[in-house]
């Protein structure tokens, strides 16, 4: 996904989108809830990616599922 910055509006650019991933652990689309804002020079992007996933517990070695809530905060700065 391309955004262009000058396209961003003063309050915000908000968006969802869901997106498949080929993966033996990824068991559904990632679904991403984003905000993206202009900071002066930067751009903040804050939101969450949420999945679900198959896990390997790490003591008895069995497979479980589970949903993964993931929070996204970036900021980026302009390259000089």
């Amino acid at each position: 996904m391309k955004i262009i910055i000058a396209d961003i509006p003063k309050e915000g650019l908000e968006f969802d989108f869901k997106d498949a991933i080929v993966s033996d652990t990824i068991l559904s689309p990632v679904n991403a809830a984003l905000k993206i804002v202009k900071l002066g020079t930067e751009i903040m992007v804050q939101g969450e990616l949420t999945t679900g996933a198959c896990l390997q517990c790490s003591r008895c070695l069995k497979d479980f599922q589970r949903i993964l809530e993931v929070p996204v905060e970036v900021i980026y700065h302009p390259a000089e």
